[in-house]
C-alpha cells in the first residue's frame, strides 16, 4: 500500500510541474500576444509622426517660400527707390 501512495504522490507532483509548465507557457504566449499589440501600436505611432514632420516640412517650405517673396519685393522697392533717387540728380 506504501508503494502506491508514493507512486501516486510521485503522479500528482508531475501532474502539478505539467501545470506550471502550462501555466508558464501561457503568461509567455500572453506576453507575445501583448507585445505585438505594442508594435504594431509603436508602428502606428510612427507612421502618425511620419506624416506629420512631411507636412510640417511642407509648412517651413511654404514660410521660407513667403519670406524670400517678401524679401524679393523689399529687394525691388529698394533698387526702384534707389535708380529713382539717382535719376532726379
Amino acid at each position: 500500500m506504501k508503494s502506491t501512495l508514493q507512486e501516486r504522490e510521485d503522479h500528482f507532483r508531475a501532474k502539478e510541474m505539467q501545470c506550471e509548465v502550462f501555466r508558464l507557457n501561457l503568461v509567455k504566449e500572453e506576453c507575445r500576444a501583448e507585445e505585438e499589440c505594442m508594435i504594431k501600436e509603436l508602428q502606428r505611432q510612427i507612421v502618425v509622426l511620419e506624416i506629420e514632420r512631411m507636412e510640417l516640412r511642407g509648412a517651413i517650405k511654404g514660410s521660407y517660400g513667403a519670406v524670400e517673396g517678401v524679401m524679393d519685393e523689399s529687394r525691388k522697392s529698394r533698387s526702384g527707390v534707389s535708380s529713382d533717387e539717382g535719376g532726379d540728380d
